[in-house]
């Protein structure tokens, strides 16, 4: 995959998961999991606007690096993911492969500029899991 195809595909994700958190925020009556998921998703359309901020075609990676994240998002529909918990344990899951993503992004990225946008992002997803994984033992 190409840089240009791993951009779109990251902000496609961080699409999805502005969705999945506006989606959990509309369905359930619990405040602490309402105002997280307020948060995480303005926090994801951040994401998803430092993506677009960066011009594919300025983009260099190091030498001839072959870029692989996951290649397919999630086709179930969100009303089908279950209730509050199920959701919450989907979301885990999703913070936990963007900050994969992000970090093989930073790994392969020769611009230091760009390298720090993809720490900054990892460290923002991991920091999404920490929160949700809180909530979640804090509620089951």
């Amino acid at each position: 995959m190409d840089i240009k195809k791993a951009i779109s595909t990251a902000v496609k994700r961080e699409e999805f998961s502005y969705k999945l958190y506006m989606h959990l925020y509309k369905t359930t009556d619990v405040l602490s999991v309402k105002t997280l998921c307020r948060r995480l998703a303005k926090e994801e359309l951040g994401h998803k606007k430092a993506l677009l901020s960066l011009d594919a075609k300025k983009l260099e990676l190091k030498q001839k690096t072959r870029v692989v994240i996951g290649r397919t998002l999630v086709s179930t529909p969100l009303t089908e993911l279950g209730g509050v918990q199920a959701m919450l344990n989907y979301a885990v899951d999703k913070e936990q492969k963007a900050y994969e993503q992000y970090k093989k992004l930073e790994k392969v990225s020769a611009q230091k500029k760009v390298k720090l946008l993809f720490s900054r992002l990892a460290g923002q997803e991991a920091n999404h899991k920490k929160l949700i994984l809180s909530e979640y033992k804090r509620m089951f």
